[in-house]
């Protein structure tokens, strides 16, 4: 049998997160100190491990309609975990971050994303290059701010902005949960196309550009997003905002497209230099003893003048 050999970015793990298990749909996984169960379309396999320690999990995510569901406690749970707003928290190096269980079966943490925060980090000093004020990072779709919160961290003067309000304030909660001030990061609520175009007409410059767009979405004034007659345009716009030595990350998850379209179009708009200028491949997480990886979404790395691009 020919072994399968897919490209996927090598999974960095998250302090405090561990994936169990996985199998018939579902993933069995570990946030601080509470484990839930919760859908995930890509574990066609079987799990590894038996009802006993699936059983035993403080929440279990149930769908209740295509809206969504509600995560359900164990009698086992913590007190932090149960009730109408379940919250705990969740350490990654310096960074603490508030775990809230969704509707849409979201924590308000990605843990695949980590390998994607530590390649921002260990570009922070390449891209500083002796000055003295510190590298402009811009996180687009920025959620609950992980990577902006991070990425300040290392040294960035970061502009963190999100088209939700409620998102806008989770990012709050988690600078304080973090114990750093307010101001640490330029937070906009905004549609994300509106302000790059803006900042273009501003002559804004950044080092550092992330995305993490959805497939659909709607902006704070009722903006309409959609990714397919978007994303295009939105990188068309970031270009002209890199700096010479830059840095450009999307990643995206549920889309229907590989990480080759995705490649294919940064590298129309944003050009590419050399052959280790763009990298595209699959996030995953590592389960267990690492023997098997979990699918979790996709993820194209741009750069310019850095780690030995162009």
């Amino acid at each position: 049998m020919i072994g399968v050999r897919p490209s996927f970015f090598e999974p960095t793990p998250l302090d405090g997160h561990q994936l169990l298990d996985s199998g018939a749909g579902m993933k069995l996984e570990r946030f601080g100190d509470v484990t839930l169960v919760r859908p995930d379309p890509q574990a066609l396999w079987s799990p590894r491990l038996g009802p006993r320690e699936w059983e035993a999990a403080h929440l279990v995510f149930e769908r209740e309609s295509d809206r969504g569901g509600s995560f359900h406690p164990s009698p086992d749970a913590p007190a932090h975990a149960r009730g109408e707003d379940p919250q705990w928290e969740c350490a990654h190096g310096a960074a603490t971050f508030l775990i809230r269980p969704t509707a849409f079966k979201h924590v308000g943490l990605f843990p695949e994303q980590a390998t994607n925060w530590a390649f921002v980090q260990e570009a922070a000093d390449s891209l500083r290059d002796g000055q003295d004020e510190p590298p402009r990072l811009l996180n687009l779709f920025g959620y609950s701010g992980a990577a902006s919160i991070l990425a300040a961290q290392a040294g960035y003067a970061v502009t963190h902005v999100d088209a939700s309000k409620q998102a806008i304030a989770w990012t709050r909660d988690n600078l304080a949960a973090s114990s750093m001030p307010d101001d640490s990061l330029r937070l906009l609520c905004d549609d994300a196309l509106a302000f790059v175009r803006r900042e273009g007409r501003r002559g804004s410059r950044y080092a550092a550009v992330l995305m993490d767009p959805p497939h659909h979405g709607r902006g704070p004034k009722g903006e309409s997003w959609q990714l397919e007659r978007d994303l295009g345009p939105l990188l068309e716009a970031v270009a002209p905002l890199l700096e010479e030595r830059a840095l450009c990350v999307l990643s995206a998850y549920a889309v229907g497209y590989s990480a080759i379209s995705m490649a294919r179009l940064m590298e129309e708009h944003l050009g590419v230099q050399g052959p280790e200028s763009i990298q595209a491949g699959e996030l995953v997480l590592s389960e267990g003893d690492g023997e098997r990886i979990l699918p979790a979404g996709l993820c194209v790395r741009w750069q310019r003048g850095i780690h030995g691009g162009a």
